[in-house]
């Protein structure tokens, strides 16, 4: 009997299609470089350019968690340069944040700067279900910054990555 009952519910787990995730994709289409300005401190200022999924609502973007651990959800040692940003903030259309002068390059040297985000489950924002308790969404973004000379900087091998963190059941 009691491999019935179990069978029984692990038929009726498959039988409920998860909507958030597999019907919609990625949340991110593409994460670009927009600019790159220094302000009246020397802090730099850096705007992405975002091509996100239509489906979610705009407070969907701004209820993400700027991830401030050495560590990543698996618990292994990821760089992580979230101490050096003064302000960040995000909609479905840009990030938008600023590297403190004390943080930045001197010139002639580069500096790799590597950030992460997390966004929270569709589900509390849009009509779709899934089994299992909360998931989520890591957007992981680096870039190389070079001080060219004192009043330029560029930025170069720029990435970005997109990963869904399924909840438990």
């Amino acid at each position: 009997m009691k491999y019935f009952i179990v069978l029984i519910f692990s038929f009726l787990l498959a039988c409920q299609k998860d909507t958030c995730n597999e019907s919609l994709g990625s949340t991110f289409m593409n994460v670009q470089l927009d600019s790159l300005k220094i302000d009246i401190n020397n802090d730099v200022d850096i705007k992405l350019k975002l091509s996100t999924l239509d489906a979610l609502p705009l407070n969907y973007f701004t209820d993400f968690n700027l991830i401030l651990s050495d560590n990543n959800p698996q618990g292994y040692w990821w760089h992580n340069a979230a101490p050096a940003i003064d302000t960040i903030f995000v909609n479905n259309e840009k990030i938008q944040f600023t590297i403190l002068n004390d943080s930045l390059p001197i010139i002639g040297t580069s500096l790799k700067y590597d950030f992460h985000l997390v966004f929270p489950d569709r589900r509390n924002y849009i009509s779709c279900e899934h089994l299992g308790s909360s998931d989520c969404y890591y957007l992981d973004f680096s870039f190389v910054l070079k001080k060219v000379d004192t009043l330029n900087y560029q930025i170069s091998d720029f990435y970005w990555d997109e990963t869904l963190n399924k909840g438990g059941f």
